[in-house]
């Protein structure tokens, strides 16, 4: 990943890796559920949103991976409700981490991070990228929020992540 830079804007962020997460849900921002605001007009048909081809930034701190029912999914989820409420949530990518036992098709355990991770200084094996877009069937969504899943034993997965635009070849 060393060969593609990104910018890093703060108010495209969703996770901060201030702590440890060790149960299932929406990731935080100093401890908030962080949603990200595309922009647009909701009381307009269609919504004039625009499209945009993105990547999640994921820098991994640190990650249990000892026990065999240690996993974890993140998923990039949007919407035009901010609430994300019931129906009005799309799965946009998603990437999972853990055991090899654990893991969808078996994938090769995550390995520790080398280092801790921060903005602007990446130590191998840390920063994992997503590529997605917010267009899903012709609809344009304008909220992006980040849903961890996590299951174990003792799991345990800091991290941070962040939306940056795609960048120019």
């Amino acid at each position: 990943m060393g060969s593609r830079t990104y910018s890093f804007d703060a108010n495209m962020l969703l996770a901060d890796g201030a702590a440890a997460a060790t149960a299932t849900g929406v990731t935080t921002v100093g401890g908030t559920a962080a949603v990200i605001d595309l922009g647009g007009d909701q009381g307009r048909s269609p919504v004039l949103t625009a499209r945009i081809d993105a990547y999640l930034i994921i820098f991994l701190q640190a990650i249990t991976t000892t026990n065999t029912n240690d996993v974890y999914t993140l998923t990039l989820q949007g919407s035009n409700d901010p609430a994300f409420g019931t129906g009005n949530v799309q799965n946009l990518g998603s990437m999972d981490f853990g055991n090899t036992t654990a893991r969808l098709g078996g994938a090769l355990t995550t390995a520790a991070p080398l280092g801790s991770a921060s903005f602007g200084q990446e130590p191998a094996g840390c920063m994992f990228e997503l590529g997605f877009t917010n267009e899903q069937n012709d609809v344009m969504l304008q909220f992006l929020r980040l849903h961890a899943t996590i299951a174990g034993t003792a799991a345990s997965i800091q991290f941070s992540a962040f939306v940056a635009v795609t960048p120019e070849p």
